[in-house]
């Protein structure tokens, strides 16, 4: 009948080995074959890594789940799902990760993960920055625009406004001021719009009696 040795002999025994022992020397210590304590070793002997030592068991049961996750990833992979998502999505999804507080994942994960070229993403992530700086930009912009419009008792045009914007050190074109007053419902109000009008109404009124004169002269000649 095998004689069974208890774990913890086991474990000592391979850590002797692991700090220089031989299996021959240890085999005479104990009285234990050579070929018992180069299973031993392989049972119980650590497996250094970067970063944790393992023991042949947890290592086996590491591979074991590395091997269930590629298979998890394969079957991900082989159903096409990663293929029917819009890129915009798997783009909005990895940068909520990417830019969640103590993020854990490299770019390279992320985008392996969801099947996306990091050069893609890299490009989203710039892109989106420039949209918010330009979005902060804009909003100051409209404020000004408004200030100037609403000082000048909302007399000032899209020209005008971008003129006084200049003199204050904020170069912009008129075509972007003129955009900004229409989305902003900026109008303009003319200060000699009422005599304008007045004036069009005389000479209006002043055509019309002058018809009224013509005619009646017309009339006149003809008795």
């Amino acid at each position: 009948m095998p004689v069974t040795y208890p774990a913890e002999l086991k474990a000592k025994t391979i850590d002797c080995y692991e700090k220089g022992e031989s299996i021959k020397t240890l085999s005479k210590e104990l009285h234990i074959s050579q070929s018992t304590l180069y299973h031993w070793r392989k049972e119980y002997c650590s497996i250094q890594t970067p970063n944790r030592t393992y023991t042949p068991a947890e290592f086996d049961a590491i591979s074991r789940w590395l091997q269930k996750l590629e298979h998890e990833m394969e079957i991900i992979r082989l159903s096409g799902y990663l293929v029917s998502v819009p890129l915009q999505q798997k783009l909005s999804t990895l940068e909520k990760l990417y830019n969640q507080p103590d993020n854990p994942y490299s770019v390279h994960e992320l985008c392996d993960a969801l099947d996306v070229a990091r050069g893609t993403f890299y490009n989203h992530i710039f892109r989106r920055a420039d949209r918010s700086k330009y979005e902060d930009e804009q909003a100051q912009l409209m404020l000004k625009v408004k200030q100037v419009f609403d000082d000048s008792e909302q007399r000032y045009g899209a020209e005008k406004i971008r003129i006084v914007l200049a003199q204050s050190g904020i170069k912009v074109s008129k075509k972007r001021v003129t955009a900004i007053m229409r989305k902003l419902g900026l109008c303009s109000v003319r200060v000699d719009s009422k005599k304008l009008f007045k004036k069009r109404l005389q000479r209006a009124k002043k055509s019309a009696e002058t018809r009224v004169f013509s005619r009646s002269s017309q009339l006149d000649m003809g008795q």
